[in-house]
């Protein structure tokens, strides 16, 4: 079994436990994904490469190993949505879908990636119609969804918000690395970013 599998039934672990159907269907298309053959050519370094380094070092997630095996390989971008997020925003994010309609393994059920976040920087309050759950790999944050009070949330914390719930994060003097899944509606006509 390659890195890049290892990685994607992981993950399927997680979604899996997490009791919600989009958790599970997220899994059930990753370990799909896992059997599935792939060559990848290797990759020019990531936009946020020092970043996502030091979250895969400081306090590292039992995934980290793996990530960095893996990480020659994924395609990061901004995380822009299409120009639906800020330019001041969006310039310090960065993400790859590993499953999904713009994955490296096609699904149109889901959307299953990773996400690096800088240091102080305050993502906004945002909707969208897909449900979503974040897996902290690497650092910590400042979260806040609808009516509930902010809360740092670190390595291993579980983070669901239901469909267009708002919701936001603010990191400290850290980065943060997370897995993320979409499920349920997950075009990204329907994010918004409100703050």
């Amino acid at each position: 079994m390659n890195s890049l599998s290892v990685l994607l039934a992981a993950l399927a672990g997680i979604y899996s436990s997490e009791g919600r159907p989009g958790g599970e269907l997220a899994a059930e298309e990753l370990l799909k994904a896992s059997t599935e053959p792939c060559d990848l050519p290797t990759q020019t370094a990531p936009p946020l490469a020092v970043e996502l380094e030091e979250t895969l070092v400081k306090d590292s997630h039992p995934l980290s190993p793996i990530i960095r095996q893996v990480n020659p390989l994924l395609h990061w971008i901004y995380s822009d949505l299409n120009g639906r997020i800020r330019n001041e925003i969006s310039s310090r994010m960065m993400q790859t879908e590993l499953v999904g309609p713009d994955g490296i393994f096609l699904s149109e059920k889901t959307r299953v990636g990773l996400w690096v976040q800088t240091a102080n920087l305050n993502y906004t309050t945002r909707t969208h119609a897909a449900e979503e759950t974040f897996v902290i790999l690497g650092g910590k944050a400042i979260w806040q969804a609808g009516d509930n009070a902010p809360l740092e949330e670190g390595i291993g914390t579980v983070i669901h918000h239901p469909s267009n719930t708002p919701h936001s994060n603010c990191t400290t003097n850290s980065p943060l690395l997370a897995a993320w899944r979409w499920s349920g509606d997950i075009s990204i006509e329907q994010y918004t970013l409100k703050g």
